[in-house]
């Protein structure tokens, strides 16, 4: 074999060589960028998972929906009491009523102490809970007044032990007259057992 022929063998070699360094390379970069665009594409199919419907296609479940409701006890036990008040008639919900009792004690009385205490009376007036009364007394153009008192829970006012001389009233005759008010109303009711009659 001559030199030229040993040169030319040796350059096939070469380029065998070569060559097959060069698929080698190529099939390594291959492998490589394959296993690199395989795990893109899994990273790209890996995406949040798909919301669960429900049965009629309304919509996702959530966790908190998919679950049964349990059911809440009530450990507090209600206890209803029914009272009943009793009270006496206001005097914004009451009829008035004419005014009666005792107006006076004593309808001939002597403003002589003598003999005990002819001089001292006592009176009282009924009438609607919670009016107001007083007992008037009138002579002519003069006009004496018991104090204004309210009625209590049984439509009764007093006025106990006051005497003709505190009042003012003097002999003769006294036109006796119980008054008694309410929610804008009044009434007047003279005594059916006649004037007050005072002696000297």
């Amino acid at each position: 074999m001559n030199k030229k022929n040993k040169k030319n063998s040796l350059y096939k070699k070469i380029s065998i060589i070569v060559l097959v360094l060069l698929l080698i390379g190529g099939v390594f970069a291959g492998l490589k960028n394959f296993n690199s665009q395989k795990a893109k594409t899994a990273t790209l199919s890996i995406g949040p998972p798909k919301p669960i419907t429900d049965k009629t296609g309304n919509g996702p479940i959530s966790k908190s929906n998919s679950q049964a409701p349990t059911p809440s006890v009530s450990t507090s036990t209600s206890t209803s009491t029914t009272t009943t008040k009793t009270t006496p008639p206001t005097a914004t919900s009451s009829k008035l009523i004419y005014p009666y009792g005792i107006f006076v004690s004593n309808h001939t009385p002597s403003l002589s102490s003598s003999g005990g205490y002819p001089n001292i009376e006592t009176s009282n007036c009924n009438t609607t809970p919670g009016a107001d009364c007083y007992i008037q007394f009138t002579q002519g153009s003069i006009t004496k007044t018991l104090p204004t008192k309210t009625t209590d829970i049984s439509g009764a006012t007093y006025w106990s032990q006051w005497s003709l001389q505190s009042l003012g009233l003097t002999g003769g005759n006294w036109v006796i007259t119980a008054v008694v008010t309410l929610n804008n109303q009044t009434l007047t009711r003279q005594d059916p057992n006649g004037d007050l009659v005072i002696s000297l």
